[in-house]
C-alpha cells in the first residue's frame, strides 16, 4: 500500500471563477507550512489534493499540522493500492488493524467507483469485502452511526482505501481575502479575533502598542507567544510590529476630563493604526472589541473612536459573549498566555470611572485643547515613523 493524505476543499466548492485562485492559495500555504517535510509531493486536482511521496510514519504529523489550515474541509489518511479485488481483501483488513480498536466497536462500508467499467458494482464490492471484516475481526455492522467509516474508491487506475475523514478549520485560504493590520493586545479577545479573521482569508499582520517602561518586557514576550500560537492558522506568517506610544501616552495624561483619556488613547491607536496600514498598503484595520464588554465598546464609544478613521475597522467578535470568547481562546491554545498577569497600556491606563457614552465634540474639545500644550498630530506621525518590525 501507498501511503497518501487526501484533501478536500470544502467551501471552496462554492467558487465558481475564481475557484482556481482559492486553490492555488491553499496549495502556497500547504507548501509554507509543511516546509520542512523536504521530499513530499502536492498535487491539486478540481475537488481535492493529495501529498504524495509520503513516509507511512509521516501522515499523523502532517495531518496534525494541516487541520490549523484554513481553506481545508476535511482530510483523510488514505492508501492506494492496485486495482485488484484480492489485494483489496487483504488491505482492507490492514486498514482495520491499524485502527484504534478499543473506540470502535461498529463499521459500514462506503464504495464509490468512478471507474464505471470495473467488474464489480458498489453493491457487489460491499458484499465481498464485508464479510471479510466480520469474520475476521470483532467488529459488527452498524449502517446508521458506525463507529469505523470505510472508504474503498474504485479509481481509473488504482484504488484509494481510507477510514474516517478528520474534519479540517474550514473556510478560507489565508491570503485569498487579502491582509489585514489587527491591534493586538495582549488580551484575551484579539487573538480570537484575529483567528475568526483568518478563517475568511485575511492573513492577519499585528500591531501592538507598548508603553516602556509602564509596559514591562515580559507583556512583549506575552504577545510574540500568542503570535507564535497563531502562525499555523496565520499561513506561517508572524508579522508583528510594536509601535512605542509613551510620548503620545504621556501626554494624554494631561487631559482634563480623566473619563475621557482611554476615549482618546482609542483614537489615538486608531489614527496611527490607520497611517501605518496606508503606508503598508493594508486595506483594513481589526480589533478584539465587542459591544458593551467594557466602557470603551459600547455603541457610542465605538462610534467616536471610528470616527478618526479613513479605513474601515473589522471586529469579528462584535456580537460575542465573553464567555463564548473565552471558550474559543482556549480551544485555539490562546487562553493560558492571554491570562498572564502582564498589563498592556490599555488596562495600565484606564480611568477609575471611564466614560460610557463619550461625545464626539467633547474629544474634539479635549484634543483641541491638548493641541494648544503639543503638536500631537506630528507627534503622531513621528510615533508611526518609529513603528518597528520584530523579528521573530
Amino acid at each position: 500500500m501507498i501511503p497518501i493524505i487526501i484533501i478536500r476543499y470544502g467551501e471552496l466548492t462554492t467558487k465558481s471563477k475564481n475557484r482556481i485562485d482559492f486553490i492555488k492559495q491553499l496549495k502556497t500555504n500547504i507548501k509554507i507550512i509543511l516546509q520542512d517535510f523536504k521530499d513530499i509531493k502536492i498535487v491539486h486536482f478540481h475537488d481535492r489534493m493529495e501529498i504524495t511521496d509520503l513516509d507511512l510514519a509521516l501522515t499523523s504529523p502532517i495531518i496534525n499540522i494541516l487541520t490549523k489550515v484554513f481553506g481545508i474541509s476535511s482530510l483523510s489518511a488514505a492508501f492506494r493500492i492496485e486495482k485488484d479485488i484480492a489485494q483489496l481483501k487483504t488491505k482492507v483488513l490492514e486498514l482495520v488493524n491499524q485502527q484504534d480498536r478499543e473506540n470502535f466497536k461498529t463499521f459500514k462500508l462506503f464504495v464509490t467507483r468512478s471507474d464505471k467499467t470495473f467488474k464489480m458494482s458498489s453493491d457487489e464490492i460491499t458484499r465481498v469485502i464485508a464479510p471479510i471484516i466480520l469474520y475476521k475481526t470483532s467488529l459488527t455492522v452498524d449502517v446508521t452511526n458506525p463507529d469505523l467509516k470505510i472508504n474503498i474508491k474504485i479509481n481509473q487506475n488504482d484504488i484509494y482505501l481510507f477510514a474516517n475523514k478528520i474534519n479540517g478549520a474550514g473556510g478560507f485560504p489565508v491570503g485569498s481575502s487579502g491582509k489585514v493590520v489587527l491591534l493586538l493586545s495582549g488580551g484575551i479577545d484579539s487573538p480570537v479575533a484575529a483567528y475568526k479573521l483568518m478563517k475568511r482569508g485575511l492573513q492577519v499582520q499585528y500591531l501592538h502598542f507598548a508603553t516602556p517602561p509602564f509596559t514591562l518586557p515580559a507583556a512583549l514576550k506575552k504577545v510574540q507567544k500568542l503570535v507564535e500560537i497563531l502562525a499555523p492558522y496565520n499561513a506561517g506568517s508572524k508579522e508583528l510590529y510594536i509601535c512605542n506610544f509613551t510620548n503620545l501616552q504621556n501626554e494624554i495624561s494631561h487631559i482634563q476630563k480623566e473619563s475621557y483619556r482611554i476615549t482618546l488613547m482609542r483614537r489615538m491607536f486608531v489614527r496611527i493604526a490607520n497611517i501605518f496600514a496606508e503606508q503598508h498598503n493594508f486595506p483594513a484595520l481589526a480589533t478584539g472589541e465587542a459591544i458593551g464588554q467594557v466602557a470603551s465598546q459600547t455603541l457610542a464609544s465605538i462610534n467616536v473612536i471610528n470616527n478618526v478613521a479613513a479605513l474601515p475597522i473589522l471586529r469579528s467578535l462584535i456580537t460575542e459573549d465573553k464567555v463564548d470568547i473565552i471558550n474559543f481562546a482556549k480551544k485555539i491554545g490562546t487562553y493560558e498566555t492571554s491570562i498572564l498577569p502582564f498589563a498592556d497600556c490599555c488596562s495600565l491606563f484606564v480611568p477609575k470611572n471611564p466614560v460610557t457614552q463619550p461625545k464626539l465634540y467633547e474629544c474634539e474639545n479635549l484634543e483641541n485643547q491638548l493641541k494648544q500644550l503639543i503638536d500631537w498630530e506630528q507627534l503622531v506621525f513621528d510615533t508611526v515613523e518609529s513603528i518597528e518590525k520584530l523579528e521573530m
